[in-house]
């Protein structure tokens, strides 16, 4: 990118847009998003807070193709709680400049815009590039995984830990880590892997947010208890846990594993209680599986 954003007015749309991205046939674009999700867009999500596909967008001359997410309004209350903070689009514009500064791979963002009256807001989007060859992770691990040969199981669960522990060490916590919000890129050796959805990505000044990064953990391999193997997951446990220690002067790990198990077990406690999931999504991790290493 030759530049952060540019702040622009598109029609009723007002945000920030990719300098790599100004042209009239994208600020026309940007004025009417919804159009793009009723032409043979590739629908991939759409519920009460999210609608995203895949859209078509013709661009000096030639045919690009984007990821569209709309942030649907959820009520009265979403509307008036919006007067006091930025739309979920453009917060999450503003933190992906700040992941690609610290060198965390995530899709390039090309748009974020929000409509609004009397400061109201009434409709908002993100737009990024759509990864070319580029698999969401979850369900990938749930197809290929298991019939991976070793060696590339062993590659793939070690290069995802040491991309997480990237992120973590980086100070950053995406706020809602799950397998889900991951792409792969399968073809390519390494494996490469790239975030998404980031509106809820905190910052820290502090380094390393040993708890919150535990917590993530907790949630990321909840995420993941129906796609892999227990020894993939403790590969992938202890992979993150001893080099984040080796990297972050940690000598203790035996400690630091304690303290990571105690979080974890407070994390499914909290999600139990919310009767979310079927019992076997715990039981996984309370007959060893679940277990962080001790060794």
């Amino acid at each position: 990118m030759s530049g952060e954003f540019l702040k622009i007015r598109a029609g009723k749309m007002r945000g920030y847009l990719n300098p790599d991205y100004d042209s009239d046939d994208v600020r026309e674009f940007l004025k009417n998003p919804d159009r793009a999700l009723v032409r043979g867009a590739e629908l991939l999500k759409d519920s009460p807070t999210t609608t995203a596909a895949f859209v078509k967008v013709g661009v000096g001359g030639t045919e690009k193709e984007f990821h569209l997410k709309r942030a649907n309004n959820k009520g009265f209350l979403y509307s008036l709680e919006s007067l006091a903070k930025k739309s979920r689009p453009l917060r999450t514009y503003k933190n992906i400049m700040r992941l690609m500064a610290a060198d965390i791979p995530t899709p390039t963002p090309v748009a974020a815009v929000e409509e609004r009256r009397f400061g109201i807001l009434k409709r908002s989007f993100l737009i990024t590039e759509r990864i070319t060859g580029g698999a969401n992770f979850y369900y990938w691990l749930k197809a290929n995984f298991r019939n991976l040969p070793e060696l590339d199981r062993i590659a793939t669960t070690k290069g995802f830990a040491a991309f997480v522990r990237k992120i973590h060490l980086a100070g950053i916590t995406h706020g809602d880590l799950k397998c889900s919000n991951v792409i792969i890129l399968p073809e390519e050796r390494p494996f490469r892997f790239f975030i998404t959805d980031l509106d809820a990505t905190r910052f820290s000044k502090n380094g390393w947010p040993l708890e919150a990064a535990v917590t993530e953990i907790a949630r990321l391999s909840l995420s993941a208890y129906d796609t892999v193997d227990a020894e993939d997951r403790e590969r992938f446990l202890k992979s993150y846990f001893d080099d984040a220690c080796d990297a972050d002067g940690w000598g203790e790990k035996n400690r630091f594993r304690r303290m990571a198990a105690i979080v974890m077990k407070k994390h499914l406690a909290r999600q139990r209680r919310k009767k979310k999931y079927p019992e076997e999504y715990f039981t996984y991790f309370e007959t060893g599986a679940g277990k962080c290493p001790s060794d």
